[in-house]
């Protein structure tokens, strides 16, 4: 029987897992400080995508300590994450590419701006 520490690992190697391995916990972890170390781990694995990608295997919280102290991130939960993450990418882009597009439009109308002179009209009186 695998120690708590080394079960991850060897659960990884039977699930022939790709990726970085990265650690969170809900009540121990933290998005702002956490590095995804056992240690220090994220707080949601939202977290986990944002820092590491696509090509992440996440543990979370064991609900059973018989097990040890981390498990597998559940397929089920770990599809929603990613597609939450993902939406999170193409808003990213979305509002890059809208800002791109604003500075070009500023650039545009600022070139215009400068091209406008204002000029006395002569035929008119002078002005008092």
């Amino acid at each position: 029987m695998a120690t708590s520490a080394e079960a991850p690992t060897e659960q990884l190697e039977a699930c022939s897992i790709q990726g970085t391995i990265v650690y969170t916990s809900e009540k121990n972890g933290s998005d702002e400080n956490g590095d995804g170390s056992q240690e220090k781990p994220f707080q949601t694995p939202l977290q986990a995508y944002r820092q590491h990608g696509d090509n992440v295997t996440i543990y979370v919280d064991s609900k059973d300590e018989i097990k040890g102290r981390w498990e597998l991130l559940s397929k089920a939960q770990a599809k929603k994450v990613k597609t939450r993450y993902e939406e999170e990418k193409r808003k990213e882009k979305a509002a890059a590419e809208r800002e791109e597009k604003d500075r070009i439009q500023r650039e545009e109308n600022l070139k215009k701006a400068k091209e406008i002179t204002i000029t006395e009209d002569s035929s008119l009186p002078k002005a008092i």
